[in-house]
């Protein structure tokens, strides 16, 4: 394997010193990945839909959330 090759090689300042190029280089060809998070609050815009509790964690449960037809006094917004 490589890095039991690495690790029992007995000159130390050439193991160190062999992946410093290659790590930039690899460093420039593809940077560093930035992991983003982000959370969207959902939002009900028309009236139509009963029972919708938005939660704060992100944990809004659907089941109880329902809609009643336009023609049934719901309207369009």
């Amino acid at each position: 394997m490589i890095d039991q090759g690495a690790a029992g090689t007995r000159r130390p300042a050439a193991t160190g010193s062999l992946p410093g190029p290659f790590q930039l280089r690899y460093d420039q060809l593809m940077p560093a990945l930035i992991p983003l998070s982000q959370m969207v609050d959902s939002v009900v815009v028309r009236n139509e839909v009963h029972g919708y509790q938005p939660h704060p964690s992100a944990t809004t449960l659907l089941r109880e959330v329902y809609k009643t037809p336009a023609s049934a006094g719901g309207g369009n917004g």
